[in-house]
């Protein structure tokens, strides 16, 4: 059925009535406190703010939704008021990404697919200005908003000092298990460990099981520690044949995919995007 375009039509509709829904109960959850949602952290304030189990996934996908958004604004075809639509749909869901969630990576994605619509839908004699007014952009947004400040030099301090904090979304404790994985595959690097080696690996080596021994939050590492070089190579082929066809695309007129590609590699680096159940419903499916 997903061969067929009417059900691909569906499926897309399907995905932005879903996003719509979530993003609006995430405002929702801002002003009321919903009850399904993660945001009471004991001190009557929201903490986590998304309505997704996991707020990661909730930002990465809100990335792929902009994607889509900014794509349709490109559409010619499109009427004046469809496309201011879909710019402002892409502004909503984009704010909700880089204030209202916490965690770094969905604001890491929505940069990449940013970067693409730049590349590939910016002539070349405006790239490098377009890429210095969206770091002004940037650079007066994270002065304006001290909570992201905060978030990123949170980030900072935990990668300076790794041992220093030991949370969920704690930059630290991720290079810590970056540091382990490795270690780990300089031990076996063609073959690796084996399928499924790497929790009971994290289980004898690893303290705070319960933070570090899920993966080792980058999808490359995870290949490289169970199934050695011959992993990582073969997922770079297939992140390389993801990126052919996307190039097909751009040429046809779309950016889209482009920067579905972008968001996947940028969430490779930083979680387990084909391993972790929640991530990997969306990607097998828009895959």
């Amino acid at each position: 059925l997903l061969q067929e375009k009417k059900w691909q039509d569906r499926c897309w509709v399907a995905f932005m009535a879903a996003i719509a829904l979530v993003v609006g109960a995430t405002y929702l959850n801002v002003a009321l406190g919903l009850p399904w949602s993660w945001s009471d952290n004991g001190q009557g304030t929201s903490k986590y703010r998304s309505v997704f189990l996991d707020y990661v996934i909730q930002g990465v996908v809100s990335s792929i939704f902009v994607a889509l958004a900014l794509d349709r604004l490109r559409d010619p075809l499109l009427p004046v008021r469809w496309r201011m639509a879909w710019l402002a749909a892409a502004l909503v869901v984009g704010y909700s990404v880089v204030f209202v969630l916490v965690g770094k990576t969905g604001p890491l994605t929505l940069c990449a697919v940013l970067a693409c619509f730049v590349l590939w839908g910016v002539p070349k004699s405006a790239r490098w200005v377009t890429f210095g007014v969206l770091g002004v952009v940037l650079a007066g947004l994270i002065a304006l908003a001290p909570e992201l400040s905060a978030r990123f030099e949170k980030g900072l301090r935990q990668l300076a000092y790794p041992a220093s904090t030991v949370d969920f979304d704690s930059v630290g404790l991720r290079w810590q298990i970056w540091q382990f994985a490795v270690r780990l595959i300089t031990e076996s690097p063609l073959w690796g460990h084996g399928t499924g080696a790497y929790h009971g690996l994290a289980e004898q080596h690893l303290t705070h099981c319960e933070l570090t021994c899920f993966h080792p939050h980058s999808q490359f590492l995870f290949f490289g520690l169970e199934q050695g070089v011959i992993g990582i190579a073969a997922y770079a082929y297939f992140l390389f044949a993801i990126y052919r066809v996307a190039r097909q695309r751009v040429a046809q007129g779309s950016i889209a995919m482009m920067a579905f590609w972008a968001v996947l590699v940028v969430d490779s680096a930083l979680n387990a995007p084909l391993w972790y159940r929640m991530e990997s419903y969306i990607f097998y499916s828009l895959i």
